[in-house]
């Protein structure tokens, strides 16, 4: 009833209509929203840094809380100003800078600077445009010119190798239209500059990112045409369509006015941020156009105190009242979603966040997860009906995997189901460069990290049973290196490990004196200090089954009245599981490391096999129980430890090569249950240690 109902509440929370999130609260929310989606563009600013200026926290701080930008656009990737970002709800764009555009043609350098300067942020940092370079096309460098598109395609297809499908990938153009001021809708590109733009436009087009313009009309005027600030964007969209781009959104990278004077230059930003409102241009009156205005600061070394002067992006009031009512509707817009985030309010009332929150607190207290090994080595359903079927019709929360199968990965999007991936064993000595381990998470995880719940990596599986040296000395540093390449790709909360089998020396009358043997000391201790390290479980395999013989069957299989009392512990044990775990307990605990936490990797026993102990009966009661140890009954030295369990095995594998091999499963290829441990939802035999179909 427990794990019922643990599955059964965040499907509540979700639902539609609960009594957590009133239905009519979400048509009122529903409503605004579209109405204010419909009406309104960001406020974009360009943050420079050259000048004496406050700190990336300090400017992000004033941002978010003193003005509606609701956008910020960075000259390069400063992790400061990133990491300031983080959590604001900010758009960000950032500039590849024009002397790193070389540098980037290669997809594998792509793949470095994303890991480097994308990956550790976007979780956080609402990042939307990556522009390569800034206005290439003033360069006097050819060889810059022609290596622009191939770094946007490699950054590009970095960015979608990284699994970060919407991040758009553009770069901002100079305005060099050939344009009459009293015929903007005649522009066009000049002949030598014509295939620049039409590839740029045809990746545009490709990748759904917007042609970005900087029209500076400021350095386009003179006394006589101060307010001629539309015609460059219609020139521009002319230009582009006539190259048949006319489809290809536009955004406008920078504009602004110095403030020569100031009531020029606040007429100007005025009316950009009017046009960033939807009033449009002539030529494109439906067009939502991201304008980013130059820019937030003076940059002059001297930091003023006072807005040099008034647009109406200062929250509580100045100067934009007369001004079709912006800064209301803005303030409107950031007030609604800080009202989405806020901890107590009418949408979300205290009581039911207290309520929700005492429910998982207590969930989480008492249950582990139930998992379960997902092998595929037979005639198996297809793995969207396996994960439909796990993930609606069993109570199990974690499966575990051997291999980075896509397949299995896109099937698990979204289902809120753990996930353990295996490096298989030969692609271990591959991983031992941090190089190499990035392309593999670049290939293998970041194309699913963001829906699939992937909660541990394990390099390897039972390496120490090798007789391969070279392979036993690579598994630590292939570890240190995938779990280097999570980092820099920004996957913090996922965990690297190994699987162990179970090799301890111990006796099964005194499990509290059991070590790892002299040869095996070393190549344990340097992996628990990794684990210890980076918060990781010791992974064990410790398969009771391969231990039996017909004297102790029962001992095995948690059915024997018999008890061993440990002289050394005064502890007492009824079945061998317990025994073997406290025994990997003890050996961890005498290299030093009795605080890592351990987690087992595959346990279970066959339904059918060689042996005579290989009945249904003997593998329900033996899984059963092992369900019992996930839900916090622990072992005797490890009473308050929650011990994450991964059952062996899901289906029965005919691919396998014995008898008993092809009978490890809990279902059946069909889905039918081979017995039953009370894993399926809606009854189940949980009440009885026996009950089988």
């Amino acid at each position: 009833m427990l794990l019922l109902f643990k599955h059964f509440l965040p499907n509540n929370v979700m639902a539609k209509t609960s009594p957590f999130f009133p239905p009519a609260s979400l048509l009122l929310v529903s409503a605004v929203i579209f109405q204010l989606s419909a009406v309104t563009s960001a406020i974009c600013i360009n943050y420079g840094t050259l000048g004496n200026l406050p700190p990336p926290q300090q400017v992000v701080e004033f941002i978010k809380t003193k003005t509606i930008i609701d956008a910020v656009k960075i000259m390069n990737a400063n992790p400061d100003i990133l990491q300031a970002l983080a959590g604001t709800g900010i758009d960000v764009t950032i500039i590849v800078p024009n002397n790193r555009i070389s540098g980037m043609v290669q997809v594998e350098d792509s793949l470095q600077w994303v890991a480097a300067n994308v990956l550790p942020f976007h979780q956080q940092a609402k990042i939307k445009y990556i522009c390569v370079g800034n206005e290439i096309i003033l360069s006097n460098d050819d060889n810059l010119k022609s290596s622009l598109l191939p770094a946007m395609q490699s950054l590009n297809d970095a960015l979608k190798a990284s699994g970060l499908m919407d991040i758009k990938v553009t770069t901002p153009h100079a305005f060099t239209v050939d344009f009459n001021i009293n015929a903007p809708s005649k522009s066009k590109f000049t002949d030598d500059q014509r295939d620049f733009y039409a590839n740029i436009l045809m990746f545009n087009r490709q990748n759904k990112s917007p042609f970005m313009i900087n029209p500076d009309t400021y350095f386009m005027t003179d006394a006589s045409n101060v307010t001629q600030y539309l015609v460059p964007i219609d020139a521009t969209y002319s230009a582009m369509n006539a190259l048949g781009y006319g489809d290809v959104d536009i955004a406008v990278g920078e504009t602004g006015w110095p403030s020569c004077t100031p009531q020029n230059a606040a007429n100007y930003n005025l009316n950009i941020i009017k046009r960033a409102q939807n009033i449009g241009t002539p030529l494109m009156p439906n067009r939502h156009i991201d304008i980013f205005i130059f820019a937030l600061f003076n940059e002059d070394g001297a930091v003023q105190t006072g807005s040099v002067y008034d647009v109406g992006v200062l929250r509580g009031g100045s100067g934009t009242q007369n001004n079709n009512g912006i800064l209301m509707l803005l303030l409107f817009k950031r007030f609604l979603r800080n009202k989405f985030m806020a901890k107590s309010s009418p949408f979300f009332p205290p009581a039911s966040l207290l309520l929700v929150s005492a429910v998982f607190f207590q969930l989480s207290a008492v249950t582990s997860a139930i998992g379960i090994n997902y092998g595929t080595l037979g005639n198996l359903p297809p793995p969207q009906q396996v994960i439909e079927f796990i993930n609606t019709k069993t109570i199990i929360d974690a499966v575990k995997i051997f291999d980075a199968n896509p397949d299995i990965l896109q099937a698990l999007a979204g289902t809120g189901i753990d996930i353990t991936i295996i490096v298989p064993n030969d692609r271990i000595l591959g991983t031992v460069q941090v190089e190499n381990s990035l392309q593999w998470v670049a290939s293998n995880v970041l194309p699913f990290h963001q829906q699939a719940k992937i909660k541990y990596i394990c390099v390897g599986n039972e390496i120490i049973l090798s007789n391969d040296d070279n392979l036993k000395s690579s598994l630590l540093p292939a570890i240190q290196s995938l779990n280097d390449a999570l980092k820099a790709s920004g996957l913090m909360d996922m965990m690297v490990t190994t699987p162990h089998a179970f090799t301890v020396d111990f006796n099964i009358n005194a499990p509290s004196k059991s070590k790892f043997t002299d040869d095996q000391r070393d190549f344990y201790a340097n992996i628990l200090m990794f684990n210890r390290q980076n918060k990781s479980p010791f992974m064990i395999n410790p398969y009771t089954y391969f231990m039996t013989d017909a004297s102790n069957v029962n001992y095995a299989i948690f059915g024997s009245s018999l008890a061993i009392t440990d002289a050394n512990s005064n502890h007492t044990y009824t079945n061998m599981f317990d025994t073997t775990m406290d025994a990997t307990y003890s050996a961890i605990n005498a290299l030093g490391y009795g605080d890592v936490d351990i987690a087992i990797g595959e346990t279970g026993w066959p339904s059918v096999g060689e042996a005579s102990w290989c009945t249904p009966q003997n593998a329900a009661n033996y899984n059963l129980n092992i369900i019992k140890r996930a839900q916090n009954i622990c072992t005797p030295l490890m009473p308050n430890r929650h011990i994450g369990i991964f059952i062996f095995a899901l289906f029965n594998e005919d691919g396998k090569p014995t008898l008993s091999g092809k009978n490890w499963g809990l279902f059946r290829p069909d889905f039918m249950p081979v017995y039953d441990v009370g894993v399926l939802r809606g009854g189940g035999g949980t009440q009885s240690n026996t009950g089988m179909y």
